[in-house]
């Protein structure tokens, strides 16, 4: 299944969450793919640039905040897809609404914070259930996140080291799911 869509946080969810196949193109390309009714094959729509180049894993003591956690990979990785082991242990394997919601918000901000547009999760997404660690491109790179690390990228933002700056307010977000 190919998807034009353009929005950062649609992108990597479809790509990652349902395998479909989307590139985050700019508006002229979709739009003469419209026309067209073809689109270019590159990127996430090849076998190749469905690879990982990135092992992360996931050593927590608790399920990490998935906004946190996409942050710390999309901050390493940049750009890199990135084939994740460990949240299988802490949330299980079954793709309910509470698993689809954590990989919706994790991979937002692994967008964010690295312009990443597909990443896989061992056990949970279809094409890591599928193939597995044979994702992993020859030479791939390791990242540990553990407790420290994310505390690390906690204080790393300024605004949340001081929780004295924090003041409440209003949550916007149109991807949020309600229930």
């Amino acid at each position: 299944m190919t998807i034009l869509k353009r929005q950062k946080r649609a992108v990597v969810y479809a790509n990652s969450v349902i395998c479909a196949k989307s590139n985050r193109n700019s508006g002229v390309i979709e739009l003469l793919c419209g026309i067209l009714g073809k689109t270019p094959e590159f990127g996430f729509l090849t076998q190749e640039g469905r690879c990982a180049q990135w092992l992360v894993e996931v050593k927590t003591t608790k399920t990490p905040n998935p906004m946190l956690l996409g942050s710390a990979i999309g901050m390493k990785v940049v750009g890199d897809n990135p084939y994740i082991t460990g949240l299988d242990q802490l949330l299980g394997t079954e793709l309910n609404n509470t698993m689809k919601d954590y990989l919706k918000d994790m991979g937002a901000a692994t967008a964010s914070n690295g312009a990443v547009g597909l990443y896989h999760v061992e056990n949970v997404t279809p094409e890591a259930i599928e193939q597995g660690r044979d994702l992993l491109v020859e030479g791939f790179k390791t990242y540990v996140i553990d407790d420290e690390e994310l505390d690390r990228v906690m204080a790393s933002y300024p605004v949340f080291a001081d929780a004295a700056l924090f003041t409440p307010g209003i949550v916007s977000n149109n991807s949020l799911s309600l229930r």
